[in-house]
């Protein structure tokens, strides 16, 4: 959820941090060559930021990662970072080796992993873990409480390109219900610039029912208790891991634990904390495929379906 406190956060931050490396630029530093280490990001990772800011938000993370690099462990280094607006920009730069450390959402992985070797590097700890849920929300007085109520009603949801695993969650409730597609079950589907909005459309009885993340909706109520007590879940999504860090297996390995040294640290110096807390994450913590289980089963349900409905 993009706030205007993020937005002036993340502008504060990249003025101060930008300033302070320009200056810090012109101080000797050791001799020694500077390791180039290619940093790769989804923009789908940013959701609803601009791509200015998006990109901004980036250039200030290397410059911290570079900067706590050469305090904490003596290591000249340059993280180049670097903005793919798609997963055939993504794919052309893993084709020709043009990224070391890549934060990617995790249906981008899984179409990509097995071709070039990818691992699991990072994630984000957003409250307690790394993972994420979406829910399906209707209004108290509606009388809809499970999905087969929902028939040729009204669905509000954020953007979907934003938002991949909603589609994805979505059809799977359908396929288990010998439902249809979702163009076909619902009657309309309302896609809002916000998703926030999606939850007030319900709220004000504009949409039968709405999808959005479950911290999105918590924050909402938390905000505002009147929401809490008007709107319901009726189903919640397996855990998930939005998106997350992965490197190249072929990367040579010394810049990987490069990353990896600096990454584990970051919320342990002022530099990295503030500009997790843009990121809206507590730390980096490292993770493996066994993390990725329950969202991996999900996608594997996904394309499952999705071939039977081709047969």
């Amino acid at each position: 959820m993009k706030t205007l406190f993020h937005k002036i956060s993340l502008m504060v931050f990249v003025t101060i941090f930008m300033n302070y490396f320009l200056f810090a630029q012109g101080k000797e530093e050791n001799q020694q060559t500077a390791t180039q280490i290619r940093l790769g990001y989804s923009t789908i990772i940013f959701q609803d930021s601009k791509p200015e800011d998006a990109n901004a938000a980036i250039v200030v993370w290397a410059k911290v990662l570079q900067k706590n690099l050469l305090l904490e462990y003596n290591k000249k280094t340059e993280f180049i970072p670097h903005l793919y607006t798609s997963i055939e920009a993504i794919q052309d730069a893993l084709q020709k080796k043009e990224v070391d450390i890549l934060g990617i959402t995790f249906p981008d992985y899984y179409a990509l992993k097995e071709k070039f070797h990818l691992v699991p590097a990072f994630a984000g700890l957003i409250d307690e873990n790394i993972y994420s849920q979406y829910v399906l929300l209707t209004h108290n007085d509606s009388g809809l409480d499970n999905l087969a109520n929902l028939s040729q009603k009204t669905l509000a949801q954020p953007i979907p390109k934003q938002n991949p695993f909603i589609d994805i969650w979505l059809s799977n409730l359908l396929s288990s219900q010998k439902k249809t597609t979702k163009e076909l079950f619902f009657s309309k589907v309302s896609i809002e610039d916000r998703e926030p909005n999606a939850i007030y459309s319900v709220f004000f009885k504009k949409s039968d029912c709405a999808i959005v993340l479950k911290k999105t909706f918590d924050v909402i109520c938390m905000l505002n208790p009147q929401i809490k007590k008007s709107v319901k879940v009726i189903e919640t999504s397996p855990n998930l891991v939005l998106s997350f860090a992965v490197y190249r297996q072929g990367t040579e390995p010394s810049r990987v634990k490069l990353f990896i040294d600096v990454a584990k640290g970051t919320h342990l110096t002022s530099d990295g904390n503030n500009i997790l807390k843009v990121f809206r994450i507590k730390k980096l913590i490292e993770i493996s495929e066994k993390d990725l289980e329950s969202t991996k089963q999900m996608m594997d349900l996904y394309y499952k379906n999705r071939n039977k409905r081709k047969k």
